[in-house]
């Protein structure tokens, strides 16, 4: 698997994100998974900047709330419900990571999102959308919504007035140029590199090859989008970010780009696999039960073991393979052991199986692979 490490140590995810679009999102009433298939506990967020206070119910789970990075806890493949107090703004059997109005409601998502910005706390969209703690009485999105919205914000926001359906849309392309451009790999064209973009905001960056065939790779940096829907890239250390203009919103292979005076195309336009357990997992302190060792995981696919019968700094090697599992080479050995986690990404607690053993994932801290060495 191409390029599935980190550069920088991680900071907590952001509110940003990259799996399925809007009109990819299986809207059917069921799982896709057969019965006999084990069931996985997975994160999904929601997004017109992360929502939080939101309510969700999944299946036949008690109902939640989003968090403040618009996280919510369901199995895969689960119908999900969300309403904002008493009303119901749709269902979908989630089947990517993140989800949008558009994707629950896609007839009635303008109203929703004019809704949803309106009701934020600190009315700062930049940094999320937080809900009223509690959320009083029903509204609908349909063609009595201007008129129903006054009491509702009344009660709820004390006589706030409602987003223009133009403002609510130019914040969600925002939004979603985030959503396309988080856990991508993408190049610009001949001569920019490849650019590994994360969705906690960090990237790493390999150069174009110069003339005697040599280029730099793994330079660490950080990117966002700003309001203008423009991505900004930090590489290095430069002190002056690169700014990619894109001609479309959520942009995508072939979409025409200009960047300090210069045009070109997204030539490359790639999903990281499984890149929020990659982030999960790099740069981090592991271990897996009694009797397993310590791990310490690089960002640079790398590692070192400890085990417990005293045999310290053994290295090897790291990845995560095409279903999510970690895969381990340590030492000399000539085969992998393979961690299955039961929910993706891991967190500390996670059970883990390998083979017929059965344990936790303990998360000790962060490394610093310098700082090792």
């Amino acid at each position: 698997m191409k390029k599935q490490y980190l550069s920088l140590a991680l900071a907590g995810l952001l509110l940003l994100s990259g799996c399925a679009s809007d009109d990819k999102t299986n809207n059917n009433n069921g799982s896709n998974d057969d019965d006999n298939t084990p069931k996985v506990k997975v994160t999904s967020y929601f997004l017109d900047s992360a929502v939080e206070g939101l309510t969700v119910q999944c299946g036949t789970s008690n109902p939640l709330k989003t968090d403040k990075m618009g996280a919510f806890a369901h199995y895969k493949n689960e119908l999900c419900a969300f309403t904002l107090g008493d009303a119901p703004l749709g269902s979908l059997t989630i089947v990517g990571t993140y989800v949008t109005p558009q994707a629950v409601n896609p007839t009635e998502h303008v109203n929703i999102m004019r809704m949803l910005q309106t009701m934020d706390k600190d009315e700062n969209l930049s940094n999320g959308i937080e809900l009223p703690t509690k959320i009083e009485g029903a509204i609908t999105f349909g063609h009595k919504f201007e008129e129903e919205s006054v009491p509702f914000l009344d009660k709820n926001t004390n006589g706030k007035r409602l987003i223009s359906a133009e403002n609510a849309q130019k914040h969600f392309s925002v939004t979603k140029t985030k959503i396309a451009l988080a856990n991508t790999h993408i190049s610009f064209g001949e001569g920019t590199g490849d650019f590994y973009l994360y969705a906690n905001g960090t990237l790493s960056h390999d150069t174009a090859q110069d003339e005697n065939g040599i280029k730099d790779t793994d330079i660490p940096g950080t990117w966002f989008v700003n309001s203008d829907a423009d991505l900004s890239l930090m590489i290095g250390n430069s002190s002056r970010p690169r700014v990619v203009h894109f001609n479309e919103t959520a942009p995508k292979l072939g979409t025409n780009i200009t960047s300090h005076g210069e045009t070109g195309k997204i030539t490359i336009f790639e999903t990281i696999a499984h890149a929020e357990t990659i982030m999960a997992l790099s740069n981090k302190h592991v271990s897996f039960g009694v009797g397993t060792g310590e791990h310490y995981l690089y960002a640079d696919g790398t590692l070192l073991h400890d085990t417990t019968d005293g045999d310290t700094g053994i290295s090897g090697s790291w990845f995560i393979n095409s279903a999510g599992d970690l895969s381990l080479t340590i030492g000399n050995s000539d085969k992998a052991r393979i961690i299955h986690f039961t929910e993706q990404p891991p967190k500390n607690g996670t059970k883990v199986t390998s083979g017929d053993y059965t344990s936790t994932l303990t998360i000790v801290g962060p490394v610093n692979k310098e700082n090792m060495n």
